[in-house]
């Protein structure tokens, strides 16, 4: 029998979708990298924001037609969405013939197995949050790259009022140190080149993110650790300073700060003020000037007036972010932001189009620091790669001469810089 995974959203999602591939293939299950003549077509489903549910069910709605086709046999919808629906509000989906959630994700593909073998329909697999560390097993890799994401830990205990992700996640639980070497030397000795640090949120690493990291760099082998989602209020001196003095640890730091209107703040229940923001950034860039600061902000939040907004567009001309991402605020009926009244959608979309304009020109103005510098980059295709500053599948590229070996890292001097992305020779 053969079976196809479509993973949406996060990096996180994309680990349980190959733990879930994982068991399928060590049960006798042929992976397909195409959806055609497959015996099920498993859909991993985001449902963080409201487009993200549209998205998820847009794709369920393509495999719908495709089973109705006969191109396919068998659909399992997995995920974030199952998770926070539940059954009761998917039993009408009769299309659908497995339903897995978010906890448990290694025992999703033997439940999966099982029922594809002994042909049933209509089957639920939802189990409440365990309260410790399980996400573990034999990940099967879905795509050939040279980098792999590695959880650190699964859940949160941040109560954001926008946000559903401790509902569709549950608790926080840190996965054990040693679990972690060992994956990521089991990467290394693969061939991966970057190890990428994932979870809802990196800093609550109860054992310490700064020892988690120098444990990494004692590892042998030549190879790139990045840490992903940073709380703000969470980084002390200790792991500033951890980050940037290790060599294998890049200079990249990934901090969602929202917004830093201090009333916004208060409502959205994020710790922390304009002040600390500023102090945090200043702290960074006092030791490294060259650091990556990749944030996310969210525009459209009840209570943003226009001279909140205003405050937002003052402190990212201040800071200068490397990088920036945004997006609209959507409500969500289970978070506590949800009795608010949000800011109209055209006046949300306007502010949010004024500030990426002005993160255009403040991502090339970083840009042109790098024009004359040698830079150390992963090549992953003929003439493409990523220096420290690119966090894979989200960030800019370098592009630089074809004839670069895929796979290895390069010292490439830059000539040449756009919005987003860097051109250069290797030397």
């Amino acid at each position: 029998m053969r079976f196809g995974i479509i993973s949406l959203g996060c990096p996180k999602n994309e680990v349980d979708s190959e733990l879930i591939a994982g068991k399928l293939v060590e049960a006798g299950l042929d992976y397909s990298s195409s959806l055609e003549d497959v015996d099920l077509v498993v859909l991993n489903t985001c449902a963080f924001i409201d487009s993200a549910v549209s998205e998820s069910y847009s794709w369920l709605k393509k495999l719908v037609q495709l089973k109705r086709e006969g191109v396919i046999k068998r659909i399992a919808l997995v995920g974030c969405l199952v998770q926070r629906l539940g059954e009761r509000s998917l039993k009408e989906l009769e299309e659908v013939d497995y339903f897995a959630g978010t906890s448990y994700p290694q025992e999703v593909g033997e439940f999966l197995f099982k029922a594809l073998k002994n042909k049933a329909e209509g089957e639920f697999f939802l189990k409440p949050f365990p309260d410790r560390w399980v996400e573990s097993g034999l990940r099967f890799p879905l795509k050939k790259t040279f980098y792999a994401y590695v959880k650190i830990a699964e859940g949160c205990n941040n109560r954001c009022s926008y946000c559903v992700i401790p509902n569709i996640r549950g608790p926080y639980r840190a996965r054990p140190l040693d679990e972690i070497l060992k994956e990521v030397e089991d990467f290394i000795r693969s061939g991966k080149k970057e190890v990428v640090l994932v979870s809802q949120d990196s800093t609550l690493y109860p054992l310490s993110l700064s020892l988690l990291l120098r444990k990494l760099s004692e590892l042998g082998g030549d190879f790139w650790v990045r840490v992903l989602y940073l709380h703000p209020a969470k980084i002390d001196g200790e792991l500033v300073e951890t980050i940037l003095s290790l060599e294998k640890v890049c200079s990249y730091f990934d901090i969602p700060i929202q917004h830093v209107d201090d009333n916004v703040l208060f409502l959205m229940n994020r710790p922390y003020g304009e002040g600390d923001l500023r102090k945090l950034f200043d702290k960074i860039r006092s030791l490294d000037m060259l650091a990556c600061l990749r944030t996310t902000i969210m525009v459209g939040f009840p209570g943003e007036r226009k001279s909140s907004f205003q405050r937002l567009i003052d402190f990212v001309s201040d800071i200068k972010f490397d990088r920036l991402g945004s997006f609209l605020y959507s409500p969500q009926r289970e978070a506590s932001s949800y009795i608010f009244k949000p800011v109209p959608f055209r006046v949300s979309k306007r502010r949010r189009d004024t500030l990426m304009e002005l993160q255009k020109e403040i991502s090339k103005e970083r840009n042109s620091l790098f024009v004359g510098k040698t830079l150390k980059v992963l090549v992953e295709k003929p003439g493409i790669g990523r220096s420290y500053r690119d966090a894979p599948e989200i960030d800019g590229l370098v592009y630089l001469d074809k004839s670069a070996e895929v796979g290895n890292f390069v010292n490439v001097k830059i000539i040449e810089v756009g919005d987003h992305d860097l051109w250069g020779e290797v030397i």
